[in-house]
C-alpha cells in the first residue's frame, strides 16, 4: 500500500512531548514521527503513476506554516476506536487543499466521500473514549502552540508493518508577507521622485 504525508518541522521539545504520548497509545508511533497524512494507505494506483502524479501536484505548492493549539476526540466510523488528535488552527486550509488536489487523476479512486477529511497529528487510538479524553485534556488544560513549517511531502510504501520512503518532495519556498502591506524597497540605483526629477503629471 502507498501513503502520502508531511512532517511539520516542529521544535525538539514538542516532538518529544508528542512522541512520549504516541509511544504509549499509537500503534504507528514507532513507524515515523509526528505527521499529517494527506493520502491514507491505498492500492488505487501503481508506484510509478503515484510518483509522477504527486510530483506534478507538489511542484506548484509553496511551503506553509502549521500551528496546533488544541486536541480533539475523533470516533472511528469503521472500528470501535476513539482517537485523540492535535488539530491545526493555522495551515488547515493548506492541508485540505493538498488532500483534495492529490486525490485526483490516478488517485481519484482513493477519495472517500463518506468520511470527512480532518487534518491532524495522531496522539493515540483508544478502545475507551474516556482514555482518549484524558490524553486530549492533558494538552488542553493549558494554552499551547505547537508549530512549524511544512517544507516536504513524503511518498511512502507501507508493507508488513514497515514504512519505506519512495520520495521526499520539497515544496517551493514560502511566500513571506510584508508587515503592513509595505511595498518592496526601491533599489539603490532607482531614482525617487523629488525636486529636480519629479515625474510629470498626466494631462
Amino acid at each position: 500500500m502507498f501513503t502520502v504525508y508531511c512532517t511539520p518541522e516542529l521544535g525538539r521539545p514538542d516532538i518529544e512531548r508528542i512522541q512520549t504520548v504516541r509511544a504509549q497509545h499509537d500503534p504507528q508511533g514507532k513507524l515515523l514521527g509526528p505527521h499529517v497524512t494527506l493520502v491514507f494507505p491505498t492500492l488505487a494506483t501503481t508506484e510509478r503513476r503515484l510518483l509522477d502524479h504527486v510530483t506534478q501536484i507538489i511542484g506548484n505548492v509553496r511551503a506553509f506554516r502549521a500551528a496546533f493549539r488544541c486536541a480533539i476526540l475523533y470516533k472511528d466510523t469503521e472500528k470501535p476506536l476513539t482517537y485523540a488528535y492535535l488539530l491545526p488552527d493555522d495551515g488547515t486550509s493548506h492541508f485540505v487543499r493538498l488532500h483534495h488536489q492529490l486525490l485526483t487523476g490516478s488517485l481519484e479512486r482513493a477519495l472517500r466521500l463518506d468520511v470527512p477529511y480532518v487534518p491532524h497529528i495522531t496522539l493515540g487510538a483508544f478502545e475507551r473514549p474516556e482514555a482518549a479524553k484524558t490524553v486530549a485534556d492533558s494538552f488542553n488544560q493549558q494554552p499551547f502552540t505547537i508549530s512549524g513549517f511544512v517544507n516536504t511531502v513524503n511518498i511512502a510504501r507501507l508493507e508488513e508493518g514497515k514504512l519505506s520512503t519512495l520520495a521526499a518532495l520539497r515544496l517551493r519556498p514560502a511566500e513571506m508577507a510584508r508587515p503592513g502591506g509595505q511595498r518592496p524597497m526601491q533599489g539603490r540605483n532607482e531614482r525617487r521622485p523629488g525636486p529636480g526629477n519629479a515625474r510629470p503629471r498626466p494631462r
